[in-house]
């Protein structure tokens, strides 16, 4: 596609970097953007330095201006990727930029030719492990590949990216074209970077990546996808074990027996809502008369909840992903004689776990990174 001329517009260059945009726009992050391209040769270096240079993106922002951080989310074996949360420089007054994404890798070291891909597609998994920072503006960059190939003196590198930064009252195209000297100042960053990674004398066969993201797939069964799964267990467990878990208040119990209810402040924001500072709660109490299991099955049946949640209008369950169950509720609004206030809709991935050495359970909730249905009113 991109070797078809016909399907870009005319080249701009600078410092012997290419750069061209999309005649059309492709849909992203819910908008019709552009995809930029760019070619350029970096001399005196093999194409596994500049792999590496990309390859190790933690360490992005020491060569990169326009990238804050980049901080690590975790890994997908089962995918052989990994996550990044990026935090972007944006220009002027404007908020900066910040995208979940995945990252992939495909090398070949015979020929010499190294592929480098970074996603924000189907990133769900990553928003469970990391809150948009305070300040910043989700974006989604639907496609960053890096294609680099050997030459007679050094590397070459074709870049490709698709970017939804939401700059309204902007459009995606008009910020790519304006700002498309940005790209060149990345290129000679990436250049300059990869010389000093040349010079490192590292072996043409070690990368800045571990080896489960180059080695081919086994040819057995593919284990179960439990990322997602693993991810909520882990941070519920977490959170169930704080020590300091806020202010403490004993309330009373309809048939007898007190709740202990812990409050604190902490973060929480996402799917268009603004991080922020909320209360935080924790409970603890007992259920006479029944088992553990019991309570279990009664708090996993989301669907039969509004029968005996008086705050639950309806439940229902949208499917599966990376061992959770996706859930999606709809909250009655809370009588005020003085404002109507509208019911509120949740999505959610919801976990559990059973642990039968102590006869414990876990459940887990935690909103999904956007809608995965249509509102129940649609």
């Amino acid at each position: 596609w991109y070797m078809d001329a016909g399907h870009l517009e005319d080249p701009k260059q600078k410092d012997n970097v290419t750069f061209r945009l999309s005649k059309e726009d492709k849909a992203c992050g819910g908008d019709g953007v552009p995809l930029t391209f760019m070619e350029f040769h970096v001399a005196g270096v093999r194409p596994v330095d500049v792999f590496n240079t990309l390859a190790d993106a933690h360490r992005q922002a020491q060569w990169d201006k326009s990238c804050a951080k980049m901080e690590p989310l975790g890994d997908m074996q089962m995918l052989q990727a990994r996550g990044f949360a990026g935090v972007f420089v944006s220009p002027g007054p404007l908020s900066p930029r910040e995208a979940f994404e995945w990252q992939l890798a495909e090398a070949n070291f015979t020929s010499e030719e190294f592929w480098l891909i970074f996603s924000t597609v189907n990133n769900d998994d990553l928003h469970q492990r990391a809150s948009l920072d305070q300040g910043a503006v989700e974006m989604q960059n639907c496609l960053a590949a890096y294609k680099i190939t050997r030459t007679p003196s050094g590397a070459h590198v074709v870049n490709t990216q698709q970017v939804n930064s939401h700059p309204w009252p902007l459009s995606s195209r008009f910020v790519a074209n304006s700002g498309w000297t940005a790209s060149v100042d990345f290129a000679n960053a990436l250049s300059a970077a990869s010389k000093d990674q040349a010079s490192l004398g590292w072996n043409a066969t070690n990368v800045s990546l571990p080896s489960w993201m180059l080695e081919d797939r086994p040819c057995d069964a593919p284990r179960p996808d439990t990322e997602l799964k693993d991810s909520l267990l882990h941070r519920a467990a977490a959170e169930l074990a704080l020590a300091d878990k806020g202010v403490a208040k004993d309330l009373p119990l309809l048939g007898g027996g007190a709740m202990r209810l812990w409050r604190r402040k902490a973060a929480c924001g996402g799917c268009g809502v603004a991080l922020g500072e909320v209360p935080a709660w924790q409970a603890e109490f007992e259920v006479p008369g029944v088992v553990s299991a019991e309570v279990f099955n009664v708090l996993v049946g989301k669907e039969e909840e509004p029968a005996w949640n008086a705050h639950l209008e309806q439940a229902n369950f949208t499917g599966f992903h990376g061992g959770a169950r996706g859930v999606h509720e709809e909250f009655k609004p809370p009588r005020d004689l003085f404002h109507m206030w509208a019911p509120r809709e949740v999505w959610e991935w919801q976990a559990a776990a059973h642990n039968v050495s102590t006869g414990t359970y876990l459940v887990a909730l935690s909103s999904a990174a956007g809608p995965t249905t249509a509102p129940f009113d649609s």
